[in-house]
């Protein structure tokens, strides 16, 4: 008797460069958006004046809560989305990512073409990226 097949996603995992995940690395990449958020909070703080070393940690955890919140509900519905799609790649990644950032950017009506947005936007698509390669694994 064989032994049962793998199991293999719609597409076959033959393929070269398929990406795969399951929830534990789902689960390591919004602790990468919670630090990278921190340390983004940080970094402007630090840059806004503020050089306590307490307040700058504090800020540091409360953007860390908000960016693994923020991650979960508004990049959840898009990476579902994405990976259904069969769009896994950290190209993609770091679109979704700069997109979601600049769309969020021009809700509250802040300026996209300041240094200040820019470096958002950017900050947002770096951890777009550190994310994918956090919760995929690449089969060869």
């Amino acid at each position: 008797m064989r032994a049962a097949a793998p199991f293999l996603p719609e597409r076959s995992a033959a393929r070269r460069g398929y990406y795969v995940t399951s929830m534990d690395r789902i689960g390591l990449a919004l602790g990468v958006a919670g630090l990278s958020s921190g340390f983004v909070t940080a970094v402007l703080l630090a840059l806004g004046g503020t050089h306590a070393i307490a307040a700058l940690a504090i800020g540091a955890l409360l953007g860390a809560g908000g960016g693994m919140a923020a991650a979960l509900v508004l990049l959840g519905p898009v990476w579902a989305l994405l990976h259904r799609a069969h769009r896994r790649g950290p190209i993609v990644a770091a679109l979704a990512a700069g997109a979601l950032a600049a769309i969020l950017l021009l809700a509250v009506r802040a300026p996209l073409l300041t240094p200040g947005g820019a470096g958002l936007i950017l900050a947002a698509a770096a951890t777009g990226v550190a994310m994918q390669h956090v919760a995929y694994r690449r089969i060869l």
